[in-house]
């Protein structure tokens, strides 16, 4: 399979707490294999969920799934892009732009935002982020 053919998507995985103390985030890109968004996103989270479970990964969203439980979480799907390469720039943009606190890379702190204007553009409908592709 061609990955710069193949469709991907960003996602959210939240965990909100309790008596409105905030939320935590994490930010994450996924390939979509057989068409259907929303069975990618529950393949990832499962693969979340044993890595968590299975490795004892000191990652912030395995030692958050550990302490809340696996059903204490909600998906969004964010986007859906073209492109292997493509999907992981716009990850590592949006993990930037939203700076989420379950993610344990560091590496998106590091993006050049001047780069990705040849990938998408960012705009704002309602007060939330919206992304256009230029390609």
């Amino acid at each position: 399979m061609n990955t710069e053919l193949s469709e991907h998507i960003i996602y959210s995985i939240k965990y909100e707490h309790y008596y409105g103390d905030g939320v935590d985030e994490y930010i994450g890109v996924t390939t979509v294999t057989n068409g259907d968004k929303y069975a990618a996103l529950r393949k990832r989270w499962r693969g979340h969920v044993s890595a968590a479970k299975t490795q004892k990964k000191d990652w912030k969203l395995s030692k958050a799934i550990r302490e809340h439980g696996e059903g204490a979480f909600d998906f969004e799907i964010l986007e859906s892009v073209k492109g292997k390469t493509k999907a992981h720039k716009l990850e590592r943009c949006i993990i930037r732009e939203r700076n989420p606190s379950l993610n344990t890379d560091t590496r998106s702190k590091k993006v050049d935002l001047e780069e990705m204007k040849y990938f998408v553009i960012k705009t704002e409908i309602n007060g939330r982020p919206v992304w256009f592709d230029e390609c």
